[in-house]
């Protein structure tokens, strides 16, 4: 009878524990499905943005912050109009010089300084909130030039007078 007895309690004390592993297993694979539920609902997210105008968005926001008030850039002139340029730069934006960004010298008519489908360098001055660009050179060459103005002053016929 003690082997009886000895038997059973082998037998409860296997199904105690094999029932505390068998919930431990339910924890974890309850942990897993949780985990897998969060990864698909991040998927599911990404594939709505690629497929998503916001993407287009997405990438516009990293072009404005790659253009930046200071930097330098590089485009080709695409209208000509009484108060200033339009010029494509690399990447497809477009920006403007005003006439009074052309030159340090007074301009009187743009089409004397610029040509359509000229490549030019400007610098750029600012970036609106809707994204307008405004471009300079003569900021550019005020800049590279140590501070000096090139070309004839309005004033008088020096060739080189300090920027003030």
């Amino acid at each position: 009878m003690i082997v009886f007895a000895v038997a059973v309690c082998y037998f409860l004390i296997s199904f105690i524990v094999m029932q505390s592993d068998i919930k431990s297993q339910e924890k974890y694979n309850a942990q897993l499905r949780t985990q897998l539920a969060d990864k698909k609902a991040e998927n599911e997210e990404l594939e709505k943005l690629v497929k998503s105008s916001d993407l287009d968005d997405y990438v516009e926001q990293i072009a404005r912050r790659e253009l930046e008030q200071g930097s330098v850039v590089k485009g080709k002139v695409t209208g000509l109009t009484d108060f200033g340029a339009f010029v494509e730069l690399e990447g497809g934006k477009t920006g403007m010089i005003h006439i009074s960004e052309v030159s340090t010298s007074y301009v009187k008519d743009i089409r004397e300084h610029l040509q359509l489908n000229q490549e030019v360098t400007a610098k750029v001055i600012s970036i609106s909130p809707e994204g307008k660009i405004a471009l300079s050179i003569k900021k550019l060459n005020a800049d590279n030039n140590g501070g000096y103005q090139t070309g004839r002053s309005r004033q008088s016929g020096d060739f080189r007078q300090p920027v003030l």
